[in-house]
Parts: C-alpha cells; structure tokens; sequence
C-alpha cells in the first residue's frame, strides 16, 4: 500500500468517524431541546392530575413507548395501585400482587431505576396491563420534598430494553415533575389559606355589619320610647 493509499484510507476511516460523532450530537441536541420543550410545557400545568397525565403523554411520546403508569402505594409502602396511566391496559383499580409487588418495592426501598426486569415479573405487567407481550420496561421512583411518593413505569411492545442514556433522561424529567408537584402543591396550599382567610374576613365583616345594624335598630327603639 502506498503512502497516498494509506492517506486516503485514514481520511476514510476519519469521515466515518466525523459522520457518527455527528449524528449522537444531532441525536443529543434533538433530545435536549424535546426535555426543553417538556419542562417548559409541564411548568405552565397547575392542575397535579393533568401535571401527571401530561408527563405520561409527552414520556410516550419521546420514548417511543405505548404504556405508561404511575404507581401510588398505599399504607405502609406494601400495597400499590395505578394512580394514572395510559396506552393498552386492563384492571386498572385491581390491587397489585406477586413479583411486581417485589419490583416495585425494591424501587422505593432503594430509591433507583429499574430497566433489567425479571421475565416472571414482564409477565405479570403483561397480565395486567396489555393484551399484547411488553418487550421492555423501565421503573422509576417520583421523589418529592416529603419523599417516594410513587413510581413511575414506562413500557415498550415492540422495541429492545431502555438504555443508560434513556434513564437518566427519565431521571432528569423526573426531577423536573418532582420540583413542579410541589410548586403546584404550594401555591394549592396557598390558595386554600387564601380562600380559607377570605372566607372568615367575609364572615367578620357580615357581623360587623349586622353589629351596627342592631346598633341602629337599638337607637330608634330608644328614640321612640324617648330615651334616645
């Protein structure tokens, strides 16, 4: 191989080289502007139920996902049930049981992500929530100021597993809805005090008024008996 040859193949090899470095940064740019466009969206929502159904649509969609659900556990973090969800589902208000019951626990307990399900657990999401084989799910526990309040899963039919950089954008975005929820909780906490202060100024006045309105009465039935 000449010199010129050996040129030409490291040229090559560099374009090669160039043209994928391109595409994972179009690929990255494209993704950081989607979770721009996300959390822009979900700060104008002070509706928690829309908050959370919102999240689920737009996950979805960036994922390319069909199921996505939020989990809310009930006392004592042992009993769960499905708070939203959208995309192929069934049995919705049935309470959870067997090894998804163990999966998510774990999530909470742990605090983490969980992209490498069991078959045994798939299995029985699948039961629950589609008519057709779920071929990858992701889990993830909603943190707020006061804690886990949830989990967050999100499932494939079709496509491979959920990779690293896919979770740690589920993890960015669930940052994201964390610190919104509670915004949202306190300005709704603010509106309750609020209306709550609104309500007995209403009832102060009203008894101030019915106070001089006695007063007067008071005053013309003395007038009248001359004592006025």
């Amino acid at each position: 191989m000449t010199d010129i040859e050996e040129l030409q193949k490291q040229l090559k090899a560099a374009q090669e080289d160039a043209k994928v470095k391109t595409k994972v940064l179009e690929s990255t740019l494209a993704t950081v502007s989607l979770l721009y466009q996300i959390s822009s969206e979900l700060s104008t929502i002070e509706n928690k139920e829309k908050l959370y159904v919102t999240f689920l649509e737009r996950v979805l969609k960036l994922f390319g996902a069909e199921i996505g659900i939020f989990y809310k556990m009930g006392v004592g973090s042992r009993e769960y049930t499905v708070n939203f969800s959208l995309g192929i589902r069934k049995n919705e208000q049935e309470l959870l049981h067997g090894p998804i019951v163990g999966v998510l626990q774990e999530v909470i307990r742990e605090k983490k992500v969980v992209r490498d399900v069991s078959l045994e657990t798939l299995k029985e999401i699948n039961s629950f929530f589609s008519v057709y084989p779920i071929r990858a799910t992701i889990l993830a526990p909603i943190e707020i100021k006061l804690g886990v309040v949830g989990i967050l899963q999100c499932s494939r039919l079709y496509d491979d597993a959920f990779t690293a950089d896919e979770e740690r954008v589920i993890r960015i975005l669930l940052n994201k809805l964390a610190s919104i929820h509670d915004i949202v909780a306190a300005q709704n906490k603010l509106k309750l005090k609020t209306s709550e202060l609104e309500r007995m100024n209403k009832l102060m006045i009203d008894r101030e008024l019915k106070m001089v309105e006695l007063k007067n009465e008071l005053a013309k039935c003395l007038a009248k008996i001359g004592l006025g």
